[in-house]
């Protein structure tokens, strides 16, 4: 599936349901100061956590890994200060 982005406020993000394991691939511009962080929560509408290792820095271009979901869903969060030029989630 195809992440669509919407800008908030300073940040681009969009959001997701893993309902199991799945592969990411995040591609965006060099630039920005904020770089693009990933969070999680495992209850639908609460506060998130950051996902620790998912994590672009400004310089990075390319994020392409795969995620374990041990107890679904999961409810994903990316918000990066650029706009990505793809992103593309693939669930097992």
């Amino acid at each position: 599936m195809e992440l669509a982005f919407t800008k908030v406020g300073d940040r681009y993000v969009a959001s997701f349901t893993a309902t199991g394991n799945f592969n990411i691939h995040l591609e965006k511009p060099t630039g920005g100061t904020l770089g693009t962080i990933f969070k999680q929560s495992s209850v639908e509408g609460a506060k998130s956590d950051g996902i620790k290792g998912l994590y672009l820095t400004p310089q990075e271009r390319v994020l392409d890994t795969s995620v374990i979901v041990p107890i679904p869903p999961m409810y994903i969060t990316i918000e990066s200060d650029v706009l990505p030029t793809m992103a593309v989630v693939t669930m097992a």
